[in-house]
């Protein structure tokens, strides 16, 4: 602080306040999290494209046999859709300094993705199996693929969520809360891909 005299009158000068830096790491984490599921969304395209190189070799797709309801991936498709907008109404609370929404909102993804993973683990129950035919072994590594996700990314959510009620995260700081977004959103977008590739450019009964 300095201190100037105009007209006999003192002066008070505030030196000025350095700018503020963001800290090391401060969106580094997003940014990190996005390059992962770039590079896990390369696999499931490798995934994809083999399934439909072999079904186009295949005239009856999948085999006559195989009956595959619709129910359950639509009921996990409506649950998907609902966790993505509770995921933003996390991150929206966080950008408002207001934990207890954050939480609430991570802790009501979490409970969509553990309805989401229970209601997977039904449609695992086939009268097929995972060698015996081509469909069938797509069909079980697709939504294996997506059932691993979300054992992954399922017990970061609840961190998160703990970690934001107990106010861990200093207001503007969101970069965590962001960076588990985004490996929700990405988890959400595989089962998107995953219940196209497997009912809707497949014949069902």
């Amino acid at each position: 602080m300095t201190t100037a005299i105009t007209d006999d009158v003192e002066v008070a000068e505030v030196a000025p306040r350095p700018p503020s830096r963001v800290p090391v790491g401060e969106r580094a984490l997003s940014l990190g999290t996005m390059l992962v599921m770039a590079a896990d969304l390369v696999v499931l395209g490798a995934i994809v494209a083999a399934y439909l190189a072999v079904k186009q070799g295949v005239a009856d797709w999948p085999p006559d046999r195989v009956v595959v309801g619709t129910y359950i991936p639509t009921v996990v498709t409506v649950t998907a859709a609902l966790s993505s907008f509770s995921a933003q109404w996390a991150l929206y609370a966080a950008r408002r300094n207001d934990p207890r929404n954050v939480a609430t909102g991570l802790a009501l993804t979490t409970f969509f993705g553990l309805a989401m993973f229970l209601a997977e683990l039904q449609a695992l129950d086939v009268d097929f199996g995972v060698s015996s035919h081509p469909y069938g072994t797509f069909y079980f590594l697709l939504l294996g693929y997506h059932l691993a996700h979300l054992v992954a990314v399922l017990p970061i959510l609840g961190l998160v969520a703990g970690r934001a009620l107990a106010g861990h995260f200093p207001p503007g700081r969101v970069d965590a809360i962001r960076a588990s977004g985004i490996l929700w959103h990405a988890t959400t977008v595989i089962w998107y891909v995953v219940v196209t590739v497997l009912f809707l450019l497949s014949r069902h009964a």
